[in-house]
């Protein structure tokens, strides 16, 4: 992954010194004011207030959607959750010849939040849908993965779920500092754990969730789930 990385950061250098027939360009303004409003969403959102805070940011997703589809007209979009992020999806239009947008993180965060409030408030198909979304313009980006992943699970569909885990896991190390590097690979092993016990390969899902307690040891679902293993084989003699 970090060859990976470095490759990217390394595209990155070259079309910013090359004038070619593409370019990317990154929005790396933030409203203060959006951010509040976002901020203030998730805040609800804790308070079990999903409703409001969908209200609260709707008339943002208004503007950025308006923003997505005129961005399109360019080439492709993504949203950087952050600026590292944000450098390297900026590379990728180059790698096929296209122009390219990358909007703020304000995108990202208010379709994140929109997802969080559809799937407080049980419409599950409607949040699968906006993590889709989200994932199509931060396709680096673990934490969302993870959330993809939780909400193929609850509307049915294992496989993809499994995959989606899968897609957090290798994109974990783009994450912005070690300590989110470590919650994003722990929670995507669990969450491929979880699969794997659903599936029926209890070998597979232990491994899983023994190596998330390298970087979360404290974690009470994966030691749970361990628990849970060791009675299936127990039943099962």
């Amino acid at each position: 992954m970090k060859r990976h990385l470095l490759a990217a950061l390394g595209c990155a250098a070259m079309i910013a010194g090359t004038a070619g027939a593409t370019e990317a360009t990154i929005d790396t303004g933030g409203d203060e004011a959006d951010q509040a409003t976002i901020t203030r969403a998730f805040g609800l959102i804790g308070q079990k207030q999903a409703a409001q805070a969908l209200d609260l940011v709707a008339p943002l997703l208004t503007r950025f959607d308006a923003q997505i589809v005129q961005a399109e007209t360019q080439g492709m979009v993504f949203c950087g959750p952050n600026m590292m992020e944000a450098i390297i999806y900026a590379t990728l239009p180059g790698t096929q010849k296209k122009n390219g947008v990358v909007l703020g993180p304000q995108v990202c965060d208010a379709l994140y939040a929109k997802s969080y409030a559809l799937i407080e408030l049980g419409r599950r198909p409607e949040a699968l849908a906006a993590l889709q979304r989200l994932t199509a313009l931060a396709p680096m980006h673990g934490q969302y993965f993870i959330e993809l992943g939780y909400a193929y699970r609850i509307n049915g569909q294992n496989d993809k779920a499994e995959e989606a885990y899968r897609s957090a896991l290798e994109h974990a190390d783009f994450a912005e500092d070690d300590k989110t590097k470590k919650h994003t690979r722990a929670a995507a092993r669990r969450g491929i754990g979880y699969m794997l016990i659903e599936k029926g390969d209890l070998n597979g899902a232990e491994k899983a969730y023994r190596q998330s307690l390298k970087d979360d040891p404290d974690s009470p679902v994966a030691r749970n789930e361990l628990d849970f293993i060791a009675q299936q084989r127990k039943t099962a003699k």
